[in-house]
């Protein structure tokens, strides 16, 4: 299996490199102080690559995490522990659709979306469903925008170990946008990684790299 994408802009964020967030003064400063440290990390994302591109056109967005917001989830796992009620606000806010419900209502947005559990290693499964998206002509312009926070230290794994946050917009590919990113089905990786598949491609695209192996994935660019 073969993919053809036009990725038009990208933009990424790592913890680990101490830069800024893109600041959220688009949202009432009580609404932003309400929203948990994921939603700020994808709201983020969609903001910076903003400053840098075209979002007008988009008619679709993928919003995507590995974990979701797990650490609201322990919270509330812990209130039942105790014979304690859950937060209701807590419970509606920490949904893996959750961030995708607050943009369209903080941005008065009607675009459709889909939210997509990843999963740690399985980035490309986002790319594909964009790639889907564009074949079949439900959308044209496709925003993806991928963010995860490390584990609460109670679980023993903690794939993630800086939270991050990238975004793409992906195109079909025409004469007018020539494909610039394919996608391969190939053999499982060989060489493991500490680092998210979506921070691994923000890297990979941003570099002179011209091809990276996510899993049984290779990507290349044109």
């Amino acid at each position: 299996m073969t993919a053809k994408l036009h990725l038009q802009t990208l933009y990424s964020w790592c913890e680990r490199d101490g830069l800024p967030l893109p600041d959220l003064t688009d949202i009432d400063a009580k609404q932003r102080r309400r929203l948990s440290s994921l939603a700020k990390l994808s709201l983020a994302a969609r903001v910076g690559l903003a400053a840098n591109g075209d979002l007008s056109r988009t008619d679709h967005i993928l919003w995507c995490s590995s974990f979701g917001d797990e650490h609201k989830t322990l919270h509330i796992l812990q209130d039942i522990a105790r014979d304690e009620a859950p937060s209701p606000t807590a419970f509606a806010t920490s949904v893996h659709n959750a961030t995708a419900g607050l943009y369209g209502m903080l941005y008065h947005d009607d675009v459709p979306t889909t939210s997509l559990n990843v999963g740690y290693s399985e980035f490309t499964a986002a790319l594909l469903y964009a790639h889907a998206l564009l074949q079949t002509q439900a959308a044209t312009q496709v925003l993806v925008v991928c963010a995860d926070e490390p584990l609460p230290e109670v679980y023993e794994q903690h794939e993630v170990q800086h939270a991050y946050a990238m975004a793409c917009v992906l195109v079909p590919v025409d004469a007018h946008h020539p494909a610039n990113l394919s996608i391969l089905s190939t053999h499982p990786a060989t060489t493991a990684s500490h680092t998210s598949q979506a921070l691994r491609f923000a890297e990979f695209w941003q570099q002179d790299t011209p091809i990276l192996h996510l899993d049984t994935w290779q990507l290349c660019k044109a």
